[in-house]
């Protein structure tokens, strides 16, 4: 099982290597950097949208009226991010196979923690729980 946390903007692994960050919508991966697009409001509801350098698209919307489902497509693999609970802030991902494949959920105010294990794409990894991140807690906590 892999763990990273998201804080100050960057995605960490718990002995520090940074895998990502966060600069002015602009979400970098190694080399590949996604362009963010996201809307959160009445009538919207959430919706998050990503291309990255290579042409490739990302999305991460809500299934239904809340946000304890969300359903994402990273350039064809899908999965399905969901709340454990109603009262629960911890989410659980899901791949398209059915098999649980990982969890993610704030710790504190400013932090976000995502733990996977090897068959989620690094690159879906940071998409993924950047976008819990927008919807849990406000990215703008993560800036701090």
């Amino acid at each position: 099982m892999i763990r990273v946390i998201w804080a100050n903007n960057v995605l960490r692994t718990e002995s520090g290597e940074v895998l990502a960050h966060v600069r002015a919508d602009v979400l970098e991966v190694g080399k590949e950097r996604l362009l963010i697009e996201s809307a959160v409001g009445v009538g919207l509801g959430f919706r998050m949208r990503a291309t990255s350098t290579r042409g490739k698209i990302f999305t991460l919307t809500k299934s239904s009226v809340s946000t304890r489902v969300l359903k994402a497509n990273c350039h064809g693999r899908r999965y399905v991010v969901q709340r454990e609970s109603w009262r629960s802030r911890r989410r659980i991902i899901v791949n398209a196979q059915g098999e649980k494949v990982g969890v993610v959920y704030p710790r504190g105010l400013k932090e976000v923690v995502l733990e996977t294990n090897n068959s989620v794409p690094v690159i879906d990894q940071v998409f993924l729980s950047y976008g819990v991140a927008v919807v849990d807690t406000g990215a703008g906590n993560l800036r701090y």
